[in-house]
């Protein structure tokens, strides 16, 4: 995708059953993580990410992630994860999009550290 407006038409447009599909739920992610199967990429801003962060995430915001697909091992399960969902959701759509295998943390950031 060429830049924000494409990826926000993309993101509007996409089935809702993908997206819903696409969810998982906190416990789900521990064992994921745990089990080194999946890699969790936290898409909120870097000033959100310094306040409160997973030690299991890497940060990416949503609007550099598209500058930074090198970074990720796309032979892994790339799981998004923001404060609420919204970006978490825009971020695994576009992972998606451009061939990745991605879902995103229904849950958000709670119970991530626990």
């Amino acid at each position: 995708m060429e830049n924000k407006t494409d990826l926000k038409n993309f993101v509007l447009n996409f089935n809702a059953e993908t997206k819903d599909s696409n969810k998982v739920k906190i416990d789900e992610l521990k064992k994921l993580l745990k089990a080194n199967k999946a890699i969790l990429v936290d898409v909120r801003f870097k000033d959100e990410y310094d306040f409160y962060n997973s030690p299991f995430a890497t940060n990416i915001p949503l609007s550099e992630l598209p500058n930074n697909l090198n970074n990720l091992d796309k032979s892994k399960l790339i799981i998004t994860i923001c404060r609420t969902r919204d970006r978490a959701i825009m971020a695994m759509l576009y992972l998606l999009s451009e061939g990745y295998n991605a879902k995103y943390s229904v849950d958000g950031m709670s119970g991530i550290d626990q």
